[in-house]
């Protein structure tokens, strides 16, 4: 059979300095009634097989195998608020909102 091609597309390099803060709030205005508000940021860097910076084509059964060395990590900004109220120590009612933000989202693909 044919000989898979292997391309090196030369050297990249990447540095990472990320920050990611976090706050939660509590408040309970009365005895049965409690407030909550959280921020967080999360990171997701691509894993190495998506970041090597190389071609691989397997000319037998025509798969292309790539990397991308210029993917940044995926970064998520979460929002979350609540209001709960507790009547009985068997009851809970509670009204939640949550946002979630994301950028630079990436995903494996094949066709």
């Amino acid at each position: 059979g044919a000989a898979p091609l292997l391309v090196n597309l030369g050297t990249a390099s990447r540095n990472y300095a990320d920050a990611l803060p976090s706050l939660t709030l509590r408040y309970e205005p009365g005895n049965d009634w409690v407030a909550r508000l959280s921020y967080g940021r999360a990171i997701k860097r691509p894993d190495f097989q998506d970041t090597r910076n190389l071609q691989y084509l397997n000319i037998e059964n025509g798969v292309l195998t790539a990397g991308n060395p210029n993917l940044n990590a995926l970064v998520a900004d979460q929002f979350d608020a609540s209001v709960a109220w507790y009547p009985n120590r068997n009851t809970t009612l509670q009204l939640a909102l949550f946002h979630k933000k994301m950028t630079d989202f990436f995903i494996d693909q094949t066709t």
